[in-house]
């Protein structure tokens, strides 16, 4: 199934469209070569994990 059926739009008009606008955005970048990973932030450590590739989820462009 396509992961973007399964992500739900913004509910606040001040944010920037929700996540499924964030997955294709980042599936776009992927398929132009950029490395893109979504990651949460929760806890201190958090973000330094995911820029070394040890968290988060990594984009790969379709084909």
């Amino acid at each position: 199934p396509d992961v973007l059926e399964y992500a739900g739009g913004s509910g606040r008009v001040d944010v920037t469209g929700g996540m499924a606008e964030k997955l294709r955005k980042g599936f776009r970048l992927a398929s132009s070569g950029i490395e893109v990973r979504v990651a949460g932030y929760v806890s201190a450590g958090d973000l330094k994990r995911a820029l070394a590739g040890e968290a988060g989820t990594l984009l790969l462009a379709g084909g």
